[in-house]
C-alpha cells in the first residue's frame, strides 16, 4: 500500500513497498533511515477526470506504479497500477 507523506501541512512525497525493497536491497537498516530520505518525490498526479485507459498508459509509459489523484489541484486519493489492472 502506498502512503502519501505530509510535511508542514503539504504533501511532499509518496512511500511505497518498492521504496522499502530498494532500501533492503542496499543492505540499509530501515531503523536508521527516515521515510523522507527514501520516499519518491515529487508526487506525480492525475486529475480525477482522467480516462482510465489514459491513466494506465501514463503509468506504463513512465514505469510509475502510483499516482496521487487530484480534484481542483488538491490531492483527494491515490491510484495504483494494480487498481487499473484488476
Amino acid at each position: 500500500m502506498p502512503y502519501l507523506i505530509r510535511q508542514n501541512e503539504e504533501y511532499s512525497g509518496i512511500f511505497t513497498k518498492t521504496d522499502l525493497i530498494k532500501l533492503l536491497e542496499k543492505n540499509i537498516n530501515p531503523a536508521e533511515v527516515t521515510v523522507s530520505t527514501i520516499m519518491s518525490k515529487p508526487i506525480l498526479t492525475l486529475d480525477m477526470d482522467t480516462i482510465v485507459s489514459e491513466a494506465r498508459q501514463k503509468m506504463w509509459d513512465k514505469n510509475i506504479r502510483h499516482y496521487a489523484v487530484t480534484r481542483e489541484k488538491k490531492i483527494v486519493g491515490i491510484i495504483s497500477i494494480n487498481d487499473l489492472d484488476a
